[in-house]
């Protein structure tokens, strides 16, 4: 769980945090407040964003823990978009991939593909999934001010929200959740906390206390994991 880099871009002088990278002249002081506060937010973990494709991964392990046996003689043709509820959606290659099975569809990043697997799963087994990997809750990272997943209530969910959910779309998480959660996916079912500091030290660089964060076992199997991996 030890983060190495966290990075935003643009970034600012930390030599001198207080000048802006513009121009502010007849801004107010508080004006120019917000925007300081808005230069320095780390966006890895104040703020939600759709996660997109890089989401496709949980639909991926979602439905191989559902099909175990029949992922694997899935096959769908894809045309470049699909419709639901009057609502035509389209894959990122318009011209379509064609004949597809599982995996060919998730080598291809084919939208069209996880939406029929997302309509497979059905509402209550994707909700129940994205809570069970933790996706409503917070990392607890050792950082200030992460913010909160933004979700559909169950209830309100549709054929057209169902479908992209399934690729990341019309939600939001912030980008630690889903890096935490992934890694859960792959590192063999381990959900541990992302975290900067490792040990508190002295003043002569001795370590008084090695500090240790949560990690919960289980998330699922090191069978499933490795496959998905």
């Amino acid at each position: 769980g030890e983060i190495y880099a966290c990075v935003n871009v643009p970034e600012f002088d930390l030599n001198d945090p207080f000048t802006l990278q513009q121009d502010t002249t007849g801004l107010s002081e508080k004006e120019i407040q917000d925007l300081l506060n808005q230069m320095w937010r780390n966006a890895c973990i104040n703020d939600t964003y759709e996660p997109g494709s890089t989401f496709k991964i949980l639909t991926t392990l979602e439905y191989i823990r559902e099909h175990p046996d029949d992922y694997q003689n899935f096959n769908y043709t894809c045309n470049g978009s699909i419709s639901k509820e009057d609502v035509r959606i389209h894959c990122h290659k318009r011209t379509g991939h064609g004949a597809e099975n599982f995996v060919q569809g998730a080598q291809n990043s084919c939208n069209p593909v996880f939406i029929e697997v997302g309509l497979r799963l059905g509402v209550e087994k994707f909700c129940d999934y994205f809570r069970n990997f933790g996706l409503m809750e917070k990392t607890e990272i050792d950082l200030p001010g992460e913010a909160s997943t933004i979700m559909h209530k169950e209830e309100n969910i549709g054929e057209v929200e169902l479908a992209t959910m399934a690729f990341g779309q019309s939600f939001q998480i912030t980008p630690i959740r889903l890096a935490a959660t992934v890694s859960a996916l792959v590192n063999g079912g381990k959900m541990v906390t992302p975290h900067v500091a490792t040990d508190v030290l002295d003043e002569e660089g001795n370590v008084v206390k090695h500090l240790k964060f949560p990690e919960k076992e289980g998330v699922l199997s090191e069978e499933t994991s490795r496959t998905v991996r």
